[in-house]
């Protein structure tokens, strides 16, 4: 199953971060991860 999840917010706040920190743990348990990053 399929499931998105969407980080929203100003830049400068760590949305990047959190992403790359999130994608690295659901890896390491085995999930696929695909992240994209759209610009302001």
């Amino acid at each position: 199953m399929t499931q998105i999840i969407f980080v929203e917010g100003i830049s400068g706040v760590g949305k990047s971060t959190m992403v790359r920190m999130l994608s690295d743990k659901l890896c390491e348990k085995g999930y696929t991860v695909k992240s994209y990053l759209e610009f302001d």
